[in-house]
């Protein structure tokens, strides 16, 4: 079981589209005032102390870590930090491109679990924001995974100390920075009141993994809290999705035991493996999951042509995009939350009413074990996106 603090974790939003969508060019919207690319500055810091030898003996850090790179999107700047006694930057930060990618990827490979201490406060202040990234508009987070509590001496006085000051002092200069800190704890032995306090302050998401197989899931559960990725919808048996006629690419992830082989069939029936890409097809393996990026895919349903492999999470980009506004990532019940929510073509937000009248927008509220407390259904207007 996952366990979060938010008591009402998450939005599930769908567009249903009721006729083919209006070629952007006959779409009405403003002169480009809302920017729905991802302009996000995302700061990674991963726990190699010693103790993660027990929590995670089979280092499904390294797997977990190589999708959630692959996911985030272009545009985006991120950097990746193993801490322990101390923080090293083993991912440069910089703007995401298909080169920050391949680092990320082999770099994930050299995580080990080697450290003596455990120094959350000192990994914070080394993967700070400074004034560029303060006032660069872009969306601020961290995702800070850890399994253990403040640790940097024998002497527990100087823990204490040294708790105190991440609480009081580091933890403010993000919120200050207005940067959110995404804390994920690694088994229950971690200082779940220390990673809470930091998410809550800072407005992000707190979650414990009572495992390492859990990990990759809570990771995007927390990159979904810092970019709004438009997905497709999964078959219930994880083996089939369909492509809409206006996606210009897919990025899916496949799950798989072991070095089993993947292969994607497309609708007219093409197969595409690791070992048969083409300029359209990027393809990354790790130990646990494959991610796929096709450009151009073909409209229809696609298929995971491999025994026992299964569709996790299909990522897509197309010609009309989805924002959404919450004025807080954590809700809770009984509160009353606006929602501002905007359809975008390249040119800014679609007011056009007649455009609009061909969607309905469906939310659905869950909670942490994913059930589903609430259901939404209404028709989209321009009053839902100014």
């Amino acid at each position: 079981m996952t366990t979060f603090t938010r008591p009402l974790a998450l939005f599930i939003l769908f567009l249903l589209q009721f006729s083919l969508i209006v070629s952007s060019a006959n779409a009405q919207s403003s002169n480009g005032a809302l920017h729905l690319d991802n302009q996000i500055d995302i700061r990674i810091l991963v726990d190699v102390s010693g103790s993660m030898k027990k929590t995670d003996p089979l280092n499904l850090r390294v797997p977990a870590l190589q999708v959630l790179t692959q996911l985030l999107p272009e545009n985006a700047q991120a950097g990746v930090w193993a801490f322990a006694d101390e923080a090293s930057l083993v991912v440069p930060h910089g703007a995401i491109d298909s080169q920050w990618r391949a680092r990320a990827l082999a770099a994930a490979q050299n995580i080990r679990s080697n450290g003596q201490y455990t120094d959350i406060g000192g990994a914070l202040q080394t993967a700070a924001f400074g004034e560029q990234a303060r006032t660069s508009q872009r969306n601020l987070h961290v995702i800070l995974l850890t399994d253990g509590m403040v640790d940097v001496a024998k002497n527990e006085v100087v823990n204490i100390r040294a708790r105190n000051e991440l609480l009081q002092h580091i933890t403010q200069q993000y919120v200050d920075a207005g940067a959110l800190v995404h804390a994920i704890g690694l088994s229950h032995a971690v200082d779940e009141k220390t990673l809470n306090d930091i998410a809550r302050r800072t407005d992000g998401l707190f979650a414990v993994a009572e495992n390492a197989d859990q990990l990759l899931d809570i990771f995007l559960r927390a990159l979904d809290n810092s970019v709004l990725t438009q997905q497709a919808p999964v078959s219930t048996d994880r083996q089939t999705f369909v492509v809409n006629d206006d996606t210009e690419s897919i990025t899916v992830v496949v799950e798989k035991n072991g070095d089993q082989a993947v292969a994607l069939q497309s609708p007219d029936g093409e197969v595409i493996s690791a070992n048969e890409t083409s300029k359209q097809v990027a393809w990354q393996e790790s130990s646990t999951h494959d991610v796929v990026t096709v450009q151009q895919p073909e409209q229809g349903t696609w298929t995971v042509a491999s025994n026992e492999a299964a569709v996790t999470r299909v990522n897509v980009q197309g010609k009309l995009q989805m924002d959404l506004r919450l004025p807080s990532n954590n809700i809770y019940l009984g509160q009353s939350t606006p929602l501002q929510i905007a359809l975008a073509d390249a040119s800014g937000a679609i007011t056009d009413p007649e455009l609009l009248s061909r969607f309905a927008l469906q939310l659905s509220l869950e909670n942490d074990q994913q059930q589903v407390l609430w259901q939404h259904q209404q028709g989209m207007s321009s009053s839902m996106v100014n």
